[in-house]
């Protein structure tokens, strides 16, 4: 039994898929179609890597998005029209910088405000810190009429 599952494995990995992109593949691009091309992938990050556009990774996955992007871009596509189909495919986490509207003002928001909050309350603290206490007369005769007793015992 245990030989037939190695074996078989290893003759389902070696046996070519009908939907594997051979990232070998090039698309022969004019040079200005070519520098579309760049642009559009710029804004488009690697859905593997960590903040990275597919122009700098060099991800399987990137590489056949990279490829998608060119064909577009040959056949004509405009750029809008291919952000729009990144987005609907993977997502709106695809783009380098997501649109600001809906929820994602609250992540452009979020980082100031808190920036904001925290230097508030820094001032705040560092004012009140700075002032001189404020001793009332009632404070000081305590103060003073224990500091006597202390002296004479």
């Amino acid at each position: 039994m245990c030989a037939v599952l190695l074996f078989g494995s290893a003759a389902l990995a070696e046996a070519p898929t009908q939907n594997a992109v051979n990232v070998t593949d090039t698309v022969q691009l004019t040079p200005e179609q070519e520098q579309e091309a760049r642009a559009i992938a710029g804004q488009i990050k690697c859905p593997v890597c960590k903040g990275e556009s597919l122009l700098t990774s060099s991800n399987d996955l990137s590489r056949q998005i990279y490829l998608d992007i060119k064909s577009q871009v040959k056949n004509g596509v405009g750029e809008a029209q291919i952000l729009n189909y990144m987005v609907s495919r993977y997502g709106e986490t695809i783009l380098l910088n997501p649109p600001k509207k809906g929820l994602n003002w609250l992540l452009w928001i979020a980082p100031v405000a808190v920036l904001l909050g925290a230097g508030w309350a820094l001032s705040g603290y560092l004012k009140n810190a700075s002032r001189p206490p404020v001793v009332s007369s009632e404070d000081l005769e305590r103060v003073n009429h224990y500091l006597q007793k202390e002296k004479e015992s």
